[in-house]
């Protein structure tokens, strides 16, 4: 074999295994503006998932990586609270799951100065278990006036997966705030598309 075959196959192999490499860290890359954190390191997986969604084009899917889990997985967003400042918010989640052992569950809350949590929504008595379609959750949580961030999330300990779709995020009392996608006034990119 020649040496410009040799090269042009080796070109050929090396462009099909860059593209299997974009295709595979794009497949699970995260929603832009979202984060995401394990308590033990390498027990979760975290991605979108464009296969399994409730409306638009992907969800987020966190499944658990061994049989059994010490940990928790977090996946979350935190913004400015000046617009939400002295209102209640409700927030909403579609989530769907099948877990064998453990629960999930919505989390919504605020922080003051240095980073003191004000107030907080983790559904402590409805905590998600089992096999569930599609099912929707809200929770409702009022905005102290010193308040300076919001977050809000999903948390999922135990074995299975879950997925989480079309968050929805208000002010109960008056307009539905609108903020543009590079702000950082309010949630954004809660379809995940």
């Amino acid at each position: 074999m020649n040496s410009q075959r040799i090269n042009a196959l080796f070109l050929t192999i090396l462009g099909a295994v860059l593209f299997f490499v974009v295709w595979f860290i794009d497949a699970g890359k995260l929603p832009e503006r979202w984060s995401a954190s394990q308590s033990v390191p390498g027990e979760y997986e975290i991605r979108l998932d464009k296969d399994v969604f409730r409306t638009g084009k992907a969800s987020v899917c966190i499944r658990s990586k061994t049989d059994n889990p010490k940990g928790f997985a977090n996946f979350y967003q935190e913004f400015m609270a000046i617009k939400y400042r002295g209102r209640r918010v409700h927030m909403e989640a579609y989530v769907k799951t099948s877990i064998s052992a453990g629960t999930a569950h919505l989390w919504l809350e605020t922080y003051g100065p240095e980073g003191k949590r004000l107030s907080l929504d983790d559904m402590p008595e409805r905590r998600m278990t089992g096999t569930t379609g599609w099912t929707k959750y809200d929770l409702v949580l009022d905005v102290p006036k010193e308040a300076q961030k919001i977050a809000f999330g999903f948390i999922f300990s135990g074995k299975g997966q879950a997925w989480i779709d079309d968050f929805s995020f208000q002010s109960v009392v008056g307009n539905i705030p609108v903020a543009a996608p590079d702000s950082l006034e309010g949630p954004v990119n809660l379809g995940f598309e």
